[in-house]
């Protein structure tokens, strides 16, 4: 497994997008979104060529 680094820049647009999202929606939508988020990352990290066509 490999490991997926994220930048200063993504981590303060994450905090930004979870508090827009507790305040929007609920806390609730909040944690499955950031659930969703570490599957995807977890998944990356698993499989680091999986994306590589799309860019």
């Amino acid at each position: 497994m490999r490991k997926v680094w994220i930048s200063e820049r993504a981590e303060g647009n994450l905090d930004d997008i979870l508090q827009y999202l507790e305040i929007k929606w609920s806390k609730r939508v909040r944690e499955k979104f950031l659930k969703t988020l570490q599957g995807k990352i977890k998944l990356l990290s698993q499989t680091p060529l999986m994306y590589e066509g799309l860019f």
